[in-house]
């Protein structure tokens, strides 16, 4: 990635939140860049869903646009669904959406990317994925020259293809969205294994239009398997009321979210609380789509959170900083800089019930999940916050495990 291409990207979904009126919920790369075999030449393909004020979805007018599609400056390339629109796909197990799902490079986050993998196992159907590869390869193949020669993108998508079937067929499960990963989970001969490391390191500094005749190791990956499909023994497959009741309520929780806390002026609202206490997920239900959600967690840096700020100040676009801000000197910086831009100061801080908090952890998987150790130690340190820091508004907010959301003005 060039430098600087991702706050450039940040700052871009930012810009069609503003325009388009919606929250992005998740917005990540896909292609070859989430692919891992980028050209130095490649576009950048963003990806990902958004949710539009509850009024959006309760209009009689039929046809209503389920997506948002723009080609912006910088060779960058976005489309985005509406929510109910990626709920149909993921019902009607959409590839290319579970892949999204699994792309390596992400750029906006709401926790929505965890929300969907934990349910998309009970919606996964390897026939309708089987047979999504085996278009892509066929595709991919149809571009190829007289004298069996393909562009080297062409050659890449062909293999990608193969494998991915390959996987899909022999595990009966979504393949991983890195080209590598699937390369070391199905089984190839030694000589293919090094013919398709061989394509994809040409690949590094090929521009897309270079053409490369196949390497013959490459024949049996390069054969046609769509007539394969049908003859497979297949797992059957179930599907439970419970999951499009679960779906349902997914799609009812972000519709309503629009109906959440609406700024009356330029606001910044800042969050206080341990991790696990339930913050994003106050956010997702009361406060989106109606703020510019900036979380140092999803952005990964303080440089790319810095930016989004400084962009939303400049902007005057409401937003809210999902961070512990557990103490006065971390919630500093946030309040300085809101108030210098003229906005208002809201603070929502969480009781720090630590064994709540430890239980929602414990709940996490991956780098989601993180030390106990690390709970308490912030818990030691917390101070509510104070109208004395510069808050114009003080909300403290209770959640139990299983229990209605308490929101009480201070």
């Amino acid at each position: 990635m060039k430098p600087n291409d991702r706050e450039r990207i940040v700052k871009a979904l930012a810009d069609i939140e503003t325009r388009q009126g919606c929250r992005i919920l998740f917005a990540v790369e896909s292609g070859s860049r989430a692919w891992g075999f980028a050209s130095p030449d490649s576009d950048y393909d963003v990806r990902g869903i958004f949710v539009r004020p509850l009024d959006w979805y309760l209009q009689l007018k039929e046809d209503l646009p389920d997506t948002i599609v723009e080609s912006l400056p910088g060779d960058l390339d976005v489309s985005l669904w509406d929510i109910k629109k990626a709920l149909v796909q993921l019902s009607k197990s959409n590839a290319s959406f579970l892949e999204w799902l699994g792309s390596p490079i992400v750029y906006r986050d709401d926790g929505m990317i965890a929300t969907l993998n934990a349910i998309k196992a009970d919606w996964f159907n390897p026939v309708h994925v089987a047979f999504h590869y085996a278009s892509m390869f066929r595709k991919a193949m149809e571009a190829r020259n007289p004298d069996g020669s393909l562009r080297i993108k062409k050659l890449c998508y062909a293999l990608r293809a193969s494998l991915c079937l390959r996987y899909t067929m022999a595990f009966e499960k979504m393949p991983p969205t890195p080209f590598a990963a699937v390369l070391e989970g199905v089984e190839l001969s030694p000589d293919e294994r090094e013919a398709v490391r061989d394509v994809l390191a040409k690949k590094e500094t090929a521009l897309e239009s270079d053409v490369l005749m196949p390497d013959a190791r490459l024949d049996g990956l390069l054969a046609d398997r769509y007539d394969t499909i049908a003859s497979h023994p297949w797992r059957k497959q179930t599907l439970t009321e419970a999951a499009g009741d679960q779906l349902d309520a997914l799609f009812r929780s972000c519709a309503k979210s629009g109906g959440g806390r609406r700024p009356t002026d330029f606001e910044v609202v800042v969050m206080c609380g341990l991790p696990g206490c339930g913050k994003t997920t106050f956010c997702r239900e009361r406060l989106f789509p109606n703020y510019l959600y900036i979380s140092l967690d999803r952005l990964r840096t303080r440089s790319a959170e810095a930016e989004l700020f400084a962009f939303a100040l400049r902007r005057r676009k409401s937003c809210v900083i999902d961070n512990t801000n557990i103490n006065e000197a971390e919630r500093a910086r946030y309040i300085k800089a809101a108030k210098e831009a003229g906005a208002r100061v809201i603070a929502y801080w969480f009781k720090p019930e630590v064994d709540a908090c430890l239980a929602r952890n414990a709940l996490r998987e991956g780098r989601e999940r993180i030390p106990d150790c690390a709970i308490r130690d912030k818990a030691s340190r917390f101070s509510a916050p104070q109208a004395a820091e510069g808050f114009d508004e003080i909300h403290m907010v209770t959640i139990n495990l299983g229990a209605e959301t308490k929101e009480e003005a201070r």
